[in-house]
């Protein structure tokens, strides 16, 4: 990771892309409070605190569900020019 943060940010930014966060020069990061709906099956994250100060206040819902060791969450979101996206995470349990 880069550690100077000062200069100005040269990578498009996911300005106005649905249900997501924006990353600066590519990183993302955040964190919050989370609630979640099994029977809805989502998870529902209140943006406290993030890499972009634009995130904070923020709230992202994710559809979760679990197939045997796997957690995976899904993120229905847009492209810049507006297409939708669909990004999926994959968390395996190891051991």
């Amino acid at each position: 990771m880069r550690r100077d943060r000062s200069g100005k940010e040269n990578v498009f930014q996911r300005t106005g892309a649905k249900n997501n966060s924006v990353g600066i020069n590519g990183y993302d990061a955040y964190f919050g409070t989370y609630t979640t709906d099994e029977v809805a099956g989502t998870l529902t994250t209140y943006i406290e605190g993030s890499v972009s100060p634009e995130n904070i206040g923020s709230t992202y819902v994710r559809d979760v569900h679990v197939e045997g060791d796997e957690l995976i969450v899904r993120l229905e979101t847009t492209a810049i020019d507006g297409t939708p996206v669909t990004r999926t995470n994959t968390f395996s349990r190891v051991g």
